[in-house]
């Protein structure tokens, strides 16, 4: 049995909690079949270490959102991610990933 495999492109975008539905909005038009949400992401970056407390509101809370897409959809969703930061902290990283089963990735 031969396994294909295809090149696709993995977006993990780390946001403070509030923004998260503007940016699932950004990936929902760019194409994106899909995403994985992790709520509460805990870390430490160039604003200061982030900790989940029972007491923290969703402004200082960071949640993640993973997808993989076709690198033309990466392309439009760091292009538009890149307004929410122009305010607010994130991050949002990018790697080449292969994938088994290509239509699950794609519309």
């Amino acid at each position: 049995m031969t396994v294909s495999f295809f090149p696709m492109k993995k977006i993990e975008i780390i946001i403070e909690r509030f923004q998260l539905k503007k940016a699932i909005k950004l990936l929902d038009s760019a194409g994106a079949v899909g995403y994985t949400v992790i709520n509460s992401v805990d870390g430490k970056g160039t604003h200061g270490l982030r900790e989940e407390s029972v007491t923290m509101l969703d402004v200082i809370q960071n949640a993640m959102i993973i997808s993989v897409v076709k690198e033309e959809t990466a392309l439009e969703i760091i292009e538009g991610i890149q307004d929410l930061f122009e305010t607010y902290s994130g991050v949002v990283y990018v790697s080449d990933v292969q994938v088994l089963r290509r239509e699950h990735f794609e519309k």
